[in-house]
């Protein structure tokens, strides 16, 4: 004897989209002179992420965000004060990316 079961409906869809996990390192001169302009980089990977870096010393933003191309944002930065300064970089990720930040890295600003 042979028995058979009614026609089952499967819906098939495509997964979600999964945003790519990112790293953001930091670049910075050991030392700079207050008034002379220093290149801050930060480095996101992977290469083709798409987004801004935002810089900061001691918490304080430095300029306006920097758009990264070719996983690399570049910015020119003078200090105005001596003293230990405290540089961050914040990745904003945009479309399909995570935004991640870089440790802090020091630059000892003389006069």
């Amino acid at each position: 004897m042979s028995s058979s079961a009614p026609a089952q409906t499967v819906t098939v869809s495509d997964p979600a989209p999964v945003d790519v996990e990112t790293t953001t390192s930091l670049s910075v001169p050991a030392t700079a002179i207050t008034g002379t302009a220093v290149d801050l980089t930060a480095t996101v990977a992977p290469s083709n992420a798409v987004g801004t870096v935002q810089f900061k010393s001691n918490g304080t933003a430095i300029g306006a965000p920097v758009t990264v191309t070719s996983g690399v944002a570049t910015l020119s930065h003078a200090f105005d004060a001596a003293g230990a300064q405290s540089v961050t970089a914040d990745f904003t990720a945009g479309a399909g990316f995570v935004s991640s930040s870089a440790p802090a890295q020091t630059v000892t600003v003389s006069d």
